[in-house]
């Protein structure tokens, strides 16, 4: 994980995909979710290998709050938390 954890605390990696927020772990992957809206797949090599997702839709669907693999690891699936506000009074509401 020493070369997970360095890739993902780099500055610049959290400047650009910001800080992890939920991971799940397969027999062949590892999956982080950050919270700019990114899910980062790393092999069992530690390498990165896909990126899911941009910051347009962390806007549009809300932060990762969950992730999970498939029994065979061949599909991810992510929860979010979508979050909006009431127009009388501001107040945020969990849609």
């Amino acid at each position: 994980m020493k070369d997970i954890c360095n890739d993902i605390y780099s500055r610049n990696n959290r400047i650009s995909q910001g800080e992890p927020i939920c991971l799940t772990i397969s027999d062949k992957y590892i999956a982080i979710a950050t919270s700019k809206g990114f899910i980062l797949i790393y092999d069992d090599a530690q390498k990165l290998f896909c990126k899911i997702g941009s910051r347009k839709e962390a806007a549009d669907y809300g932060i990762i709050t969950s992730l999970e693999f498939s029994p065979d690891s061949e599909m991810i699936v992510s929860g979010c938390l979508l979050y909006t506000s009431d127009a009388a009074d501001d107040t945020p509401c969990v849609d």
